[in-house]
């Protein structure tokens, strides 16, 4: 087993040991700033284009139409959806969030037969 010059990028080792992040900052943003640079130029226009309100607007009716909606239909019934919406169910603040959904759902329940109740009750009296 070897130890590169702590360069991973451009490490020439296939089995080498380093597991821990480069010290040199300065290596760390330039290869940062390359990754950044290297983006194609159409990839640079779309995302542009989509920061504009055209652009919004745009992705706004691509999500809401009907080829997109289907489109993820028979994603999340694949398995990579079926895996994906599995781990967003397990999440700690996915089940927080449904058990406040539930009490407040429980709570509006309540209130509901409580106010039938009354109404019930008013209208036994009248009669």
């Amino acid at each position: 087993m070897f130890v590169c010059n702590r360069d991973c990028f451009n490490c020439t080792y296939t089995d080498c040991v380093c597991d821990e992040p480069s010290d040199d900052l300065a290596l760390d943003r330039q290869l940062d700033l390359e990754a950044k640079i290297n983006i194609t130029p159409a990839a640079r226009a779309c995302k542009k284009y989509r920061k504009t309100e055209k652009g919004k607007q745009a992705v706004y009716r691509w999500n809401h139409s009907d080829k997109h909606k289907e489109i993820m239909r028979n994603y999340n019934k694949s398995e990579k959806g079926k895996e994906r919406s599995k781990r967003f169910e397990q999440t700690e603040a996915r089940k927080a969030y449904r058990r406040e959904w539930q009490r407040k759902k429980r709570l509006k329940l309540k209130e509901e037969k409580e106010w039938a109740k009354q109404n019930i009750w008013k209208m036994e009296q009248i009669i």
